[in-house]
């Protein structure tokens, strides 16, 4: 079968036409899976960012929980120290009137020069 210069540069164009139209189509395939991949690994940041806004938002809210506990428990300790302090001040002022009376006895029994 002998060909004549028109028929192989028919062939060699057709050769080439099917060439750039695979490679034109394999690329656009190519592009459209990654672009794909891509739309997925957004989503799933998407998703995970939810979830840490959501942990954020809970965390959040068991410290303001916790900020209220503390400050509630601070006013409760703070009432019960004034409690003791006042029953310290109380126990001191009858420690001094019993130096006081341990003092005066004192002088009387054994005199003014002791």
């Amino acid at each position: 079968m002998n060909m004549n210069d028109p028929q192989v540069w028919v062939l060699i164009g057709t050769f080439s036409a099917v060439l750039v139209g695979v490679l034109g189509l394999t690329t656009t395939l190519t592009l459209r899976t990654v672009r794909a991949g891509f739309e997925k690994i957004e989503a799933e940041f998407r998703a995970v960012d939810a979830t840490i806004g959501a942990v954020r938002h809970e965390m959040l809210g068991a410290v303001t929980a916790l900020k209220s506990d503390v400050s509630r428990l601070e006013g409760v300790m703070n009432a019960r120290f004034e409690t003791v302090d006042q029953r310290f001040e109380s126990v001191d002022r009858r420690l001094d009137g019993l130096d006081r009376d341990v003092t005066a006895l004192t002088r009387r029994v054994l005199g003014d020069g002791a």
